[in-house]
């Protein structure tokens, strides 16, 4: 493994890296630059999860190549600590900037901070598989894909009195 080994834990038997042992490593092979965007505020709408896209990009210092690598992580209160339910933002974008930094270091090994729970008993992570999205509600419909709610026989998504839709 490309991380050192102080940077290693171990939960119920399986080894997890940390997001310091990535960037440590990430900064001896040349990091250039992390740069990230918030694809997805936590809303009610979106029950409350946040999404974030992070970019790494690592230079070689003896050829001045550069590669880039990408990753997007999530946070919502049901894949965090219930301690950390107020900070889905920084958890998001740590676990997005992880995974690139995984990326760009060839590590195949999760980093601690993507789990669900890092404290929970069970070391597992949970399924971060979109959920399809609650009802609409207003028009109580829901077409099963994550993000999408808007019905056209919904009255609250139709044109409303001044032409505008709401």
């Amino acid at each position: 493994m490309a991380v050192k080994k102080e940077f290693i834990v171990e939960r119920n038997g399986r080894a997890f890296c940390l997001y310091a042992g990535l960037l440590d490593e990430a900064h001896s092979r040349g990091l250039h630059s992390i740069h990230t965007s918030l694809l997805q505020a936590p809303t009610e709408l979106n029950d409350h999860t946040a999404i974030v896209s992070a970019t790494v990009v690592i230079t070689d210092p003896q050829s001045g190549s550069s590669r880039t690598f990408t990753g997007l992580g999530d946070a919502s209160p049901d894949n965090v600590n219930p301690s950390m339910r107020n900070s889905l933002i920084r958890l998001a974008e740590t676990r997005a900037k992880a995974r690139a930094l995984r990326d760009s270091i060839n590590v195949g090994v999760t980093a601690l901070e993507e789990l669900a729970d890092p404290d929970a008993e069970s070391g597992d992570s949970v399924d971060r598989r979109p959920k399809a999205r609650a009802a609409c509600p207003h028009c109580k419909a829901s077409d099963g894909r994550p993000g999408r709610h808007h019905h056209p026989d919904c009255p609250f998504h139709t044109q409303n009195a001044a032409g505008r839709r709401s």
